[in-house]
């Protein structure tokens, strides 16, 4: 007889769990997957989009780390459970205190702040660690000098420091700098010639001091990091008690040595390896972190560990990536986050998205007192258009497993009345300017928000290109985000709890949507003052600006690892090649890759990426240069030619104008002076970048223009003919003022600017002036350049003649 099966389990909701159960939960946790993904791939099964049993496919055959949160949480609550029910049934889970699989050498002080503390012979280097308390004063002062200091970073904080966390290693290294040097607290650790900071098991800091004058300082500095996720965000293993004794171990391997310095310390050992005997083979990822030489950093809203990569690496990086996806970032000293579908590995970028996810986070979680206004969290996002504004937003809700977000999009630009702006909250729809009839729909659309709310959801919703139509949409934002009210026909009413998040469309950062309010032209602070600008920005509560896939200026290296991520993103989600993607195989040629990475600029954004990905031909599962779109198609979203060049660049660079480029280049960088040797555009061939490689391609097209200037023209060396061997000074003079135009043009061309300082960064320079306002040296550099040009021809068998 068949009964229903009843599941009885143990009520274990009365049993308390000790302090510090939660590591070893996690740890279970992690272990519970591992067993099942083993049985599971034993069994045939594979990783998939979705689940099909009927394909052996599923979702979660993926390391523990990148399970979605509600995965995690499954698994978590087993492994608590387990606890509980061993708990329950009489058993003790104890910790093992001052253990550890290692003996540590005599010369090693491993403080608890327990006092107790035997200082080691006074000639002896030391070790000295803590994960617990900072070393009293007077006994580090005893042993300083020969100190070698490890303390976990969250030691420093909790005396004061105020390092961030969780938000972006460039922003928490800075911190930790800038107060060692200047909190009193804790400045006395600079003693130690070398120190040592853990950050969690997620990365080590590594600085050495000095003293300038009386003052002990920072000399140097430099980081690994694990996998580059946040501190904190995908924790491997616990490391209070035996995991911090074991990292401390690794160090005490080679401490004796960096003090008496005979070695240079390797941190990956200690990061990566910590838990075993031996040193890790580990290629070390080492990050040179920017000192300045009174010992404090440069500005720290500045850096960025990406411009510490070489372009070789990044490139690399970049390469990979499309090829192999995340795991290639893994272990490569490169910030990487990645939050639902979200991903990004540009620093501002990262410090904005968890900004927001804690503002979010913590706007759902927040409770109103009664009588208390319930007001909206308004966030604004900014980007390029085609960026990803809303979906970065959209997944950041996603990803903290509220199944209770709902989101919605209204267009800005495309609505014609205060109460169109909100029709399309729950709908996909957009409306279109046209056909708006009266200023009577904000209210239904704040309504619309309002049944949202009714249904016990938060309502996330998006104003696209909000700063549109000259800004007149703001005065009607500004009740709802300062009071969490709206007005319509029928009166005011409580709009409720939600979240307001404001996309830009005609600015590209919030700094360029505010910029107003500090312009030196008093009727454009009027102007933005009298649309309400200031009060609006005044209620936003957090901003992120978008980079999308061109470069914010010249010193933008990570531009080429954003494209990656988006070209990885195109193909691995388009049915014509995500089969090759999925399966490891060769699903992109590298000429389109290569020219895909380092075309100047896209238009339209990411929407002219995904364009021009779209109107491709793909044919057996590979995106190859026959399938690309005509070029008339293409110019609409990049410089067609430039993309043509960055195509074809092999075999340009071993064609007649290629052979032409390098020789100019080489002659440019044999008559340098030493200064400017050191530009990046001094670098040899090989290692040029390639937008210079193409600006030195457009000099030597440029040959035939400039001597038909003087009559004359460059052919293949003619023995029937008199070459001519030198120019008039005439003659170079009226060259050299065309090539100066060609130079002034193409520079024009990438945005550059006057400025009467050159900063490559800003694209700032002194020379895009006419020719009669340059300097004399700077006129002799465009003349030399003409003279060469005889020479240069000769290298590759041509001559210049006279036109009959």
């Amino acid at each position: 007889m068949n009964t229903e099966y009843i599941p009885q389990p143990v009520n274990t909701s009365e049993v308390k769990l000790p302090a510090g159960v939660t590591e070893i939960a996690e740890l279970l946790a992690k272990n519970t997957h591992d067993v099942w993904a083993k049985q599971r791939r034993a069994e045939g099964w594979k990783q998939g989009v979705e689940r099909n049993d009927e394909r052996k496919e599923h979702p979660c055959l993926v390391p523990y780390e990148d399970l979605p949160e509600n995965e995690k949480a499954y698994d978590r609550n087993t492994a608590l459970e387990t606890i509980r029910f061993l708990l329950h049934s009489g058993y003790e889970i104890t910790p093992v205190c001052g253990k550890t699989a290692v003996k540590l050498p005599n010369n090693v002080i491993l403080d608890n702040g327990q006092g107790n503390i035997s200082l080691p012979d006074k000639r002896t280097p030391t070790l000295w660690a803590s994960n617990s308390v900072l070393p009293d004063r007077e006994l580090f002062n005893s042993v300083a000098s020969r100190c070698f200091l490890m303390l976990d970073a969250d030691v420093l904080r909790n005396n004061g420091a105020m390092i961030s966390k969780s938000i972006s290693w460039e922003r928490s290294v800075m911190n930790l700098i800038w107060q060692l040097n200047n909190n009193t607290a804790i400045s006395y650790l600079l003693k130690a010639p070398h120190i040592l900071i853990p950050f969690e098991d997620d990365a080590v800091v590594y600085l050495k001091t000095g003293k300038l004058g009386n003052k002990h300082i920072i000399k140097s500095a430099s980081m690994v990091l694990a996998d580059g996720s946040c501190e904190g965000t995908q924790r491997r293993k616990p490391l209070s008690g035996n995991g911090f004794v074991a990292m401390v171990a690794a160090a005490a391997r080679q401490f004796t040595d960096v003090v008496n310095e005979t070695k240079m310390l390797q941190l990956t050992p200690i990061l990566k390896n910590n838990n075993v005997e031996k040193e890790s083979d580990d290629e070390e990822n080492l990050i040179p972190i920017p000192v300045l030489e009174d010992g404090n950093t440069i500005d720290p809203g500045t850096w960025l560990i990406a411009n510490s990569k070489k372009e070789k690496d990044m490139h690399e990086l970049a390469v990979n990536y499309i090829k192999y996806g995340d795991d290639s970032l893994k272990g490569k000293g490169f910030p990487f986050l990645k939050m639902g579908g979200l991903k990004s590995i540009d620093r501002f970028e990262i410090e904005g998205f968890h900004n927001i996810r804690n503002l979010i986070e913590a706007y759902a979680n927040k409770k109103f007192s009664k009588g208390e206004d319930i007001t909206p969290l308004s966030i604004a996002v900014f980007g390029s258009p085609g960026s990803g504004k809303s979906f970065g937003v959209k997944q950041i809700a996603k990803s903290l497993g509220d199944s209770n977000n709902k989101t919605d999009t209204v267009n800005v630009a495309q609505t014609g009345s205060d109460d169109e702006l909100g029709t399309a909250f729950i709908k996909t729809d957009t409306v279109n300017v046209a056909q708006t009839g009266s200023d009577d729909e904000l209210g239904a659309a704040f309504q619309k928000v309002r049944d949202i709310v009714f249904e016990d959801k938060l309502p996330l919703v998006f104003f696209d290109e909000f700063d549109s139509g000259e800004l007149k949409w703001l005065k009607n934002f500004l009740m709802p985000m300062q009071v969490g009210k709206f007005k319509d026909a029928s009166g005011e009413h409580p709009l409720g709890k939600c979240i307001l998040v404001f996309a830009g469309g005609t600015a590209s950062t919030f700094r360029d949507f505010i910029a107003p309010m500090s312009s030196a032209d008093e009727q454009v602070q009027r102007t933005f003052k009298n649309v309400k600008g200031p009060d609006f920005a005044s209620r936003i509560k957090g901003t992120i600006d978008i980079a999308g896939p061109n470069r914010r200026d010249d010193s933008d290296n990570a531009y080429i690892l954003r494209r990656a991520l988006l070209l990885r993103s195109l193909c691995e989600h388009d049915e014509r090649l995500k089969e090759n993607v999925k399966a490891g195989k060769n699903f992109i040629d590298e000429n389109i890759l290569r020219a895909m990475l380092y075309v100047p600029e896209y238009k339209h954004g990411v929407r002219s990426m995904e364009t021009i990905f779209k109107m491709s031909k793909i044919e057996n599962s590979v995106w190859q240069p026959s399938g690309l779109p005509m070029g008339n198609q293409m110019s609409v979203h990049l410089d067609d030619r430039k993309f043509t060049d960055i195509l074809l660049l092999p075999i340009i660079e071993n064609s007649l104008e290629g052979v032409m480029a390098k020789a100019i280049h080489e002659r440019f960088v044999k008559y340098m002076d030493e200064n400017r040797r050191k530009r990046p555009n001094a670098k040899p061939w090989e290692e040029l970048a390639i937008e210079f490689k193409l600006s030195n391609l457009n000099q030597a097209r440029s040959y035939s223009e400039k001597l038909a200037l003087i009559q004359c023209e460059m052919t293949l060396k003619d023995e029937n003919r008199k070459a001519v061997t030198a120019f008039t000074d005439e003659e170079v003079l009226r060259m050299a003022e065309q090539e100066h135009q060609r130079w002034m043009y193409e520079k024009i061309e990438d945005n550059w600017v006057y400025a009467p300082v050159r900063n490559d960064r800003k694209k700032h320079h002194d020379c895009l002036v006419e020719w009669d306002k340059l300097t004399e040296e700077e006129q002799n550099r465009d003349k030399e350049s003409v003279r060469n040009m005889i020479g240069i021809l000769d290298h590759v068998g041509y001559g210049v003649y006279r036109k009959e």
